[in-house]
């Protein structure tokens, strides 16, 4: 219900519509069964010729079953096409390249030596041929007052991380200069 001050400025709203016919997509994959045409089945020659192709197509087919091997139709029959795929063993190379590992202890093993091979290399390097970088020293001495200043200006509102009062410094204050 509107107020004393009627709301009328906070109910005022404006929407762009724009609307447009949708063109009819043809979906791929998605055709209307075939009709079957029964009505030349009704003559008797037709019907005859029609059995004849079926039991033709139907012996080559059983010829076609037959000459494959049981064992090799077995193995299609089982593959699975859907669903979640299972993985198989890992095969991996044994370090002379002359034997192929799928026992999962052997290959973990395998693994394991060939790490070991690869990061744990002796190396070959003499520390007294690299030439050592100057320690700076000015580092080791305690800051100014001046120096302090400057760098807490620097620093923007809100970025200093903790609640440590250095925001007051920057405005101004030398109290909490020394935190």
């Amino acid at each position: 219900m509107r107020g004393a001050n009627c709301w009328t400025d906070h109910q005022m709203l404006m929407s762009e519509v724009a609307f447009r016919i949708r063109q009819k997509h043809n979906r791929q994959g998605t055709s209307k069964p075939t009709k079957l045409k029964t009505a030349k089945l009704s003559t008797t020659s037709h019907r005859e010729s029609f059995e004849q192709e079926m039991d033709s197509a139907l012996a080559q087919w059983e010829e076609k079953e037959s000459s494959t091997p049981d064992e090799e139709l077995a193995a299609l029959q089982q593959v699975e096409v859907w669903g979640p795929k299972k993985k198989g063993p890992v095969h991996l190379k044994s370090t002379d390249g002359m034997e192929t590992l799928s026992d999962s202890k052997r290959v973990v093993a395998r693994w394991s030596e060939h790490f070991q091979k690869l990061l744990n290399v002796p190396g070959d390097i003499n520390h007294d041929n690299i030439p050592l970088r100057i320690t700076k020293t000015s580092l080791d001495e305690i800051q100014t007052m001046d120096e302090m200043a400057r760098a807490i200006v620097g620093v923007k509102d809100g970025k200093v991380p903790g609640g440590d009062g250095i925001f007051l410094l920057k405005y101004g204050s030398t109290e909490e200069a020394i935190c």
